[in-house]
């Protein structure tokens, strides 16, 4: 685990990243068992969305997803987003993006 120290001039820095929580572990119990047997995925609206550390959170837990209504004015994530959604196992014809600063503007009204 890193250390936050002080410099000399006043500034600080940090000399490491902590590992993240075992999100699994924080959530075992009646709440991932009772997601986990919903009788279809999840579906989570992703209105700017940029890179969706919602459904890789969801998809580390183990909770099947369907993303919808996925937004974002940039369309650089689009690549990203598709190859998170099929490794997540998101059916291709599922995959519905909008994304740029025309498809990614229509939904915000």
């Amino acid at each position: 685990m890193g250390r936050f120290h002080k410099q000399k001039h006043g500034h600080w820095y940090f000399d490491g990243i902590p590992a993240g929580p075992n999100w699994k572990e924080l959530f075992a119990g009646k709440l991932l068992t009772m997601a986990k047997s919903f009788a279809r995925p999840l579906r989570i609206a992703l209105p700017c969305c940029g890179v969706d550390g919602c459904t890789e959170a969801l998809e580390n837990l183990g909770i099947p997803f369907l993303p919808v209504n996925v937004y974002d004015l940039e369309d650089k994530y689009q690549e990203t987003l598709r190859t998170h959604y099929r490794t997540a196992g998101v059916p291709e014809d599922k995959i519905n993006m909008h994304l740029g600063k025309e498809a990614g503007h229509r939904g915000t009204y």
